[in-house]
């Protein structure tokens, strides 16, 4: 799915914009295709497919930016996980080299012509925070390369990502393929998720998530997809399936069933992570996108808003209680051991804030130290996470750095919406809202560190927030072709 800005593309002939956009789409989908290759072929092959893709993100980044931050978010998705589990150095990342890619285009042809201010509020506290965290863990002595990794792909990469976008000034066409290329992300991630549910891993690519060895998701009835992990896929899969909401509530798809389709797979897979606070942040957002009142006064907005939420409702039904009818919806529901052991966590964190409230115990020190404060919890001795990123947040930075975290996400939001109401109106502004809601309910119950999650919801609003409104018209609205 891409978009179309009438006041971006009346300038040229027709045939012009028709190739142009086909062209684009079409250096998309080889650069997709070349980056779902380079992790099945042969080692020799393999590195000569690799390169091709990395030119073809090259080339991209020249064509479209917003596309070119797509495609390093997949490359995310798909590479990120298995460094996770077993490589050893961050040089053997493909995404690494990705971002490096994409930064020096944006640094090298972007920031030099750009009309956004970066030296301001937003980007001084973002720094703050960034630079706060790897002093006071540097300082305590605990800064090994495992916790700077973690923290870089946490907080330093997702914030860095958000200053260059919005720094980059997108046109409406570059956010269009943003989002288009995390639409195709998002089906992606459904159909692997379908496949995972339905034990078909023969057919699921790339062929480590069939591997025992490095998925330790394999087999269970939750899917995890490419990130190999159930909350980190439910969280994905609704972030993009705001964005189609989203397109679909303003009414800026000309395709309006592909547009359904994608909401339906992405509602399918969520519903097959079984991840509680998924299903709670996918309802909140469908509650408040489809329900609010339309912008638009004619009886067709409206009809049409509750036809899409009568066909969401329809959908969740027939696949929780018809296409798959098993009691593990109902079990996950009524499990009350993971609540507890939540509460437990969050009673030991708060215990741990109490002790050191102002500078914390270090990044990536919870795991560690929390052994102290377990008293007669089930867990004494297993050196779980805190499962709660603000409670994450003010252990181990502290009060200092959860204030600086908080003013960083506040700006972000207020911005966000901001050039989001401008550009599309009211219907721009709910969705930020409702984009936030997703991200920041689901992240209450995980800490949130996993890189594609971060880069999906930070580098969306950087781009939003850095919309170049003058070189496509205040108030231009696209729609998906």
């Amino acid at each position: 799915m891409r978009y179309e800005t009438s006041a971006s593309w009346d300038a040229a002939p027709a045939y012009a914009s028709s190739m142009a956009k086909m062209s684009e789409m079409g250096l998309l989908y080889v650069s997709l295709v070349l980056l779902l290759l380079s992790s099945v072929s042969a080692v020799p092959v393999q590195q000569m497919i690799m390169v091709l893709w990395f030119v073809s993100l090259g080339l991209l980044t020249l064509v479209n930016i917003g596309t070119a931050f797509g495609v390093y978010i997949a490359s995310v998705a798909l590479y990120s996980v298995k460094y996770a589990v077993g490589w050893s150095s961050p040089l053997e990342r493909p995404d690494n080299y990705a971002m490096l890619i994409v930064a020096f285009s944006i640094g090298a042809f972007r920031l030099p012509r750009s009309r956004v201010r970066l030296r301001d509020g937003l980007t001084l506290v973002l720094g703050a925070f960034v630079v706060y965290g790897l002093l006071r863990s540097a300082l305590g002595g605990f800064m090994t390369q495992v916790a700077f990794n973690k923290y870089m792909r946490q907080f330093g990469i997702p914030f860095f990502m958000l200053v260059l976008l919005r720094g980059a000034s997108f046109s409406d066409r570059e956010i269009r393929g943003l989002f288009s290329s995390l639409f195709i992300l998002g089906g992606y991630l459904g159909v692997v998720s379908v496949l995972e549910r339905l034990s078909l891993y023969q057919f699921v690519l790339p062929r480590w998530i069939a591997d025992p060895a490095l998925n330790q998701t394999y087999g269970s009835f939750r899917s995890g997809g490419s990130l190999l992990q159930f909350e980190w896929n439910g969280l994905v899969l609704s972030l993009i399936y705001c964005l189609l909401l989203f397109v679909l509530r303003a009414n800026l798809t000309r395709n309006r069933a592909a547009a359904i389709g994608g909401a339906l797979l992405c509602l399918v897979a969520i519903l097959f992570t079984y991840t509680r606070a998924a299903w709670l942040a996918t309802i909140a957002a469908s509650a408040y996108l489809l329900l609010r009142p339309s912008e638009h006064s004619a009886a067709f907005a409206t009809t049409r808003s509750r036809v899409v939420a009568g066909v969401v409702v329809v959908a969740l039904t027939a696949s929780t209680f018809i296409a798959f009818p098993s009691k593990v919806a109902t079990e996950r529901v009524e499990d009350s051991g993971t609540v507890t052991y939540r509460l437990d966590l969050w009673q030991a964190a708060s215990r741990m804030a109490a002790r050191r409230p102002l500078f914390g115990y270090g990044f990536d020190e919870f795991e560690t130290e929390v052994e102290a404060y377990a008293g007669s919890a089930k867990w004494k001795d297993s050196r779980p996470v805190v499962h709660n990123t603000v409670f994450d947040v003010l252990v181990e930075l502290g009060g200092v750095g959860l204030a600086l975290y908080g003013a960083g996400l506040i700006l972000i939001y207020r911005k966000a919406r901001a050039a989001a109401a401008v550009h599309w109106g009211r219907e721009g502004a709910a969705w930020v809202l409702a984009f936030a809601m997703v991200y920041f309910i689901q992240a209450q119950f995980v800490v949130a560190h996993e890189p594609t999650v971060n880069l999906i919801f930070f580098g969306t609003m950087g781009a939003v927030i850095g919309l170049n409104l003058s070189r496509d018209g205040i108030g231009a609205t696209g729609r998906v072709g």
